[in-house]
């Protein structure tokens, strides 16, 4: 039997990791909002793709239930413009953590230098969001990756996640980049526009950086945690509105 869930914050590569891992290593898969709505028997091999808090009654569920946590890491505020940018596109973005997310309804219309954007992201909604990777990179038991090394050395990251899903696994390399990468684009091309640049570092140009590091401070535990930082080169307002809408 194997089953993992893959719980992370919204826009961390969670849809990428989880197509990539069911076809490499043959799994039924699922994504779902609520894990209760998760409707038994379960597979033996399966992974399952949810945003949700650690706590306990969920984490019974999943011991019970023989899961194996995987958890990835994203740089926070390429998270959050990944959120801005995919909630134009996809409505169902107000059920994450039910509504805990607390998106504005217009946040789609927004920029990263709007009051709309800048509000939302050092309020609790985003916090709520952040907390996700946050709270399960903590778990001893979970498999963790981060984002980026799955962008720049995707062989090596993917390789070591499939071996340690399953010991007996040996992982072609090069088949595997070729994988993560059709799947890559595969999602660039979704109704939804699920992929969208992939770069890491992107906040760097659409964020000003007394913005990134307001956001930065008031997200602190997060950005220490996972090993980030919130500091750039000058940007201003003007030049990250400016990227924004070549890029967006």
């Amino acid at each position: 039997m194997m089953r993992l869930a893959l719980i992370s914050t919204p826009r961390s590569g969670n849809t990428w990791v989880r197509k990539f891992l069911a076809s490499a290593l043959f799994l039924e898969q699922d994504a779902v909002h609520d894990w209760r709505d998760v409707s038994p028997p379960l597979p033996t091999r399966y992974i399952l793709q949810v945003h949700w808090y650690r706590e306990p009654q969920f984490q019974d569920w999943l011991n019970e239930n023989g899961f194996t946590p995987v958890v990835i890491a994203r740089h926070p505020l390429d998270v959050l413009i990944s959120i801005l940018r995919f909630a134009k596109y996809e409505p169902q973005t107000s059920r994450w953590l039910e509504g805990a997310g607390k998106l504005p309804v217009d946040l789609g219309q927004a920029n990263p230098t709007s009051k709309r954007f800048l509000d939302w992201a050092v309020g609790p909604g985003a916090e709520n969001l952040l907390s996700v990777s946050y709270a399960w990179w903590q778990d001893e038991a979970a498999f963790r990756l981060k984002y980026e090394d799955a962008i720049f050395n995707p062989e090596e990251t993917f390789g070591r996640l499939l071996r340690a899903a399953d010991p007996e696994f040996t992982p072609d390399g090069r088949a595997s980049a070729l994988l993560h990468k059709r799947i890559f684009e595969e999602l660039q091309h979704a109704p939804n526009k699920h992929a969208w640049q992939g770069q890491p570092g992107l906040w760097k140009q659409v964020i000003a950086s007394r913005d990134a590091r307001r956001i930065g401070l008031r997200h602190q535990p997060v950005f220490d945690l996972l090993g980030y930082r919130a500091e750039s080169w000058f940007v201003s307002r003007a030049s990250a509105r400016r990227r924004w809408d070549a890029v967006k």
